[in-house]
């Protein structure tokens, strides 16, 4: 079978497509994976992979967060919050279409996650089938989890909060919408959900099932794989001499990272002297992740790094990580067996948050809009002084280790595959 993947976005939005990929080659599937990276990450080593082909996409406006006249984000309403990082991916929309258009040409199915629905829209005009990739629960309808923004409330409740929040979806974004899919000769769309953002046919979510304590009333073609807890690592990375350095030279470190939502920050040196503040009035050792120095000079308990660091070979050396919520990073501390402090910004970070805390292996979750040295010196110390936090953090990890999304994801996708082959629902993509 020949396989299109198209994966836009961050490093940890990235990752799941890159297993997945790898997955599938290893099941002597030919993949053709076009990858549309924000932080303009190198995946040329997958070509070493035989199966893979990897097409690296330039991305077309590397500040995006430049694009509006506030960065901090978690400081608009509501409506500024969807208004800006809907006009950011209007910037690139055009692009992910070219590229969407060359992939539907040369593969019998394509796979993206539901911020690539040029895809979606380019396999629809084909008339080859198109699945969606997706890591996060709080953007998939159900009773137990409300939208992204909204307070958990009774079942009832969640699924009115779904209710208007597709009714504000379909206000706001179809109408531009279908006049972008008059592009691709298609009629109209009639929902945003369930018509743009995910295949009405196949959707697979690479969440662990032990983060969801069994809560999942979502409709038949959305399938819970399981974490992708993949061996394999696409980027070669050895841990930096001077960082191993750092970690034997006294207790475990805590870990800092707020990945890509460094980018927002306006002022970074701010946010780097926090956490070093931070740092001297909890008392800890501390690795600082980001590509910002911020002006500040590593002190005998404070190690800065940038670049890209391996947090699967990174985080098992630490005794705590503080991190954004991002749902790369929650899985990669949680199969870490390490405890989180979470400093939300948005998104579904806030929801991402809750559930490590129902699991009980966080026991802190600071606003970034509320964040201060103060706040994060004393969380700090009530997450190093859990004896149980830590107890359940390896705990958990035992379980997720476990896991095998990727398999249940592989075997889905061949089973459908199979089912279209027999119905001739399929076109398929022959030599020549």
């Amino acid at each position: 079978m020949r396989i299109g993947i198209m994966a836009f976005g961050s490093d940890g939005e990235i990752q799941p497509h890159v297993e997945l990929a790898i997955a599938l080659a290893k099941r002597k599937h030919q993949v053709e994976i076009f990858i549309i990276a924000l932080r303009n990450r190198d995946y040329s080593t997958l070509n070493k992979i035989e199966g893979i082909t990897v097409v690296q996409v330039p991305y077309p406006n590397d500040k995006m967060a430049e694009a509006y006249p506030s960065k901090e984000f978690w400081n608009f309403s509501h409506s500024e919050f969807y208004y800006y990082f809907d006009s950011q991916f209007k910037l690139i929309r055009s692009h992910l279409r070219r590229y969407a258009n060359k992939m539907v040409k040369s593969n019998d199915i394509v796979i993206g996650n539901r911020q690539v629905y040029p895809l979606r829209f380019s396999a629809e005009a084909a008339g080859i089938p198109y699945i969606s990739l997706s890591f996060e629960h709080a953007f998939i309808k159900s009773g137990f989890y409300p939208p992204q923004t909204v307070e958990e409330g009774t079942y009832e409740e969640n699924l009115e909060a779904w209710r208007k929040a597709e009714e504000f979806s379909n206000s706001m974004y179809l109408p531009e919408i279908n006049e972008y899919r008059k592009l691709f000769n298609l009629p109209p769309a009639a929902d945003y959900h369930s018509q743009v953002l995910y295949s009405n046919k196949l959707n697979l979510v690479s969440f662990s099932n032990h983060l969801f304590n069994n809560k999942i009333d979502w409709e038949s073609n959305h399938k819970l794989c399981g974490y992708f807890n993949a061996s394999h690592r696409n980027i070669d990375w050895e841990m930096p001499v001077s960082l191993e350095e750092f970690i034997n030279a006294g207790e475990a470190p805590v870990c800092f990272t707020l990945g890509s939502l460094m980018e927002y920050e306006s002022e970074p040196g701010h946010i780097h002297s926090l956490i070093a503040d931070s740092v001297k009035k909890s008392g800890c050792r501390a690795i600082v992740l980001s590509d910002w120095a911020g002006g500040l000079q590593p002190g005998k308990n404070i190690f800065y790094t940038g670049g890209f660091v391996n947090y699967a070979r990174l985080f098992p050396h630490c005794s705590l990580v503080v991190h954004h919520g991002g749902v790369g990073t929650l899985h990669c501390v949680a199969a870490s067996g390490v405890p989180a402090l979470i400093i939300a910004y948005g998104f579904d970070q806030f929801s991402n948050a809750k559930l490590l805390i129902q699991t009980g292996i966080c026991r802190n979750l600071i606003s970034r809009k509320e964040l201060t040295a103060q706040k994060l010196a004393i969380a700090i110390k009530e997450s190093l002084n859990d004896p149980q936090l830590a107890a359940r953090s390896k705990e958990l990890a035992k379980k997720i280790g476990s896991e095998d999304g990727l398999t249940e994801a592989v075997n889905t996708i061949e089973n459908y595959f199979s089912i279209l082959e027999k119905t001739h629902r399929i076109r398929i993509i022959t030599e020549g």
